[in-house]
């Protein structure tokens, strides 16, 4: 996690503290999970999963026994996968000497001229999110929905681009055109051997995601809360999309640990408050 994204979870630990144990329907406390993501869908796996982290701090205000609101501010780091090809004419992207030499080759009609380059790009985003949930409690369980927020703040992608040529399976032009493989090497990264390449930056990504949440925890008698969330983005984390959407969406287990108790059950005792009115000296 970035130095500054530390900073923000202790001063927000801090006020959670301070409001927990001063306000009777107040309760605040920090919390962390691991987060699946699916990222891609296998025609023998089904779908696959890349792992993230999403932590920060919640504060919350009992509207009665049961029902309570809840915002939240958290650090999540989400992680997508994308498959792309682009599509060129080899002998355009060799140039006019070399394509002179293609063509006098006397190839056979309808022999696929065309070079694919297959990418796989693996982003990786970091948000500061904010949701803001209904809570509904049960006992010791809590179940809880709402909207959410988030604002991109860092981001990089990783590509592996492996390049298909269809001519150059047919036909070794190696021998009819010198240092042909270096050529070939140098116009097309990838050929051969997967190329690898990293990139930084959000100018590629929406900085905006917002969407749903949907959590089920339990708290045990010592204030801490276990839970599993489900989160659905509706805005395409690509700046650019194209073709079908492509939302954020992940699985979340979760921990945590409340400070205050928030509001009391009915007939439980109520905490000690100074009346100063009565203390006032006439």
């Amino acid at each position: 996690m970035k130095p500054y994204l530390f900073s923000i979870i202790t001063v927000c630990l801090t006020l959670s503290g301070s409001i927990g144990f001063t306000q009777s329907r107040f309760s605040a406390g920090p919390h962390a999970s691991m987060t699946f993501m699916p990222v891609r869908n296998t025609d023998n796996f089904g779908p696959l999963y890349q792992i993230g982290t999403n932590s920060g701090v919640f504060f919350s205000y009992d509207l009665s026994p049961r029902l309570a609101i809840t915002a939240e501010l958290n650090y999540h780091l989400k992680r997508q996968f994308n498959d792309r090809t682009d599509t060129s004419n080899l002998i355009s992207d060799l140039g006019s000497t070399v394509g002179q030499v293609i063509d006098g080759l006397q190839l056979p009609e309808g022999i696929n001229l065309n070079t694919y380059k297959n990418h796989s790009d693996l982003h990786t985003m970091h948000y500061i999110e904010l949701p803001v949930m209904l809570n509904v409690k049960a006992s010791n369980f809590k179940f809880s929905v709402g909207p959410f927020v988030g604002v991109m703040v860092g981001g990089s992608t990783k590509t592996e681009t492996n390049i298909d040529v269809p001519l150059f399976q047919i036909i070794d032009l190696s021998s009819q055109i010198p240092f042909f493989n270096q050529l070939i090497g140098f116009i097309y990264p990838g050929y051969g051997s997967p190329s690898i390449t990293k990139t930084s930056g959000t100018s590629d990504f929406n900085k905006i995601d917002a969407g749903i949440v949907a959590d089920v925890s339990y708290q045990i008698p010592n204030n801490l809360n276990f839970g599993l969330r489900y989160q659905q983005g509706f805005i395409d984390y690509r700046k650019t999309p194209v073709g079908d959407n492509r939302w954020n969406s992940s699985i979340q287990v979760h921990v945590g640990y409340r400070f205050g108790q928030g509001k009391p059950e009915k007939g439980a005792s109520q905490p000690h408050s100074f009346d100063w009115k009565k203390n006032k000296k006439d």
